[in-house]
């Protein structure tokens, strides 16, 4: 029994330990968070301020359809002049 009751200190001082580094870890995480998301105004997900536009971030297969559903109606208008 003296074995089950070491090893149960053993593992709440490790998790206390742990607790208090996950703790550090998310005030680290919340100022950077902080730095990296000042002067945005992204719908998208944070962005860095000043950092590239936000297109850039889009994956190209999510802009192919936009870009031809807008070429296909700008034709459109085209022909109608």
């Amino acid at each position: 029994m003296p074995n089950l009751k070491r090893v149960g200190r053993q593992l709440r001082e490790e998790r206390e330990q742990t607790q208090a580094r996950l703790t550090q870890l998310d005030s680290a995480l919340k100022a950077l968070g902080d730095v990296a998301t000042y002067g945005s105004s992204s719908k998208r997900g944070r962005v860095m301020a000043g950092v590239g536009n936000p297109c850039q971030r889009l994956p190209a297969s999510g802009l192919r359809p936009a870009q031809s559903a807008r070429r296909v109606k700008w034709k459109a208008s085209q022909k109608k002049k």
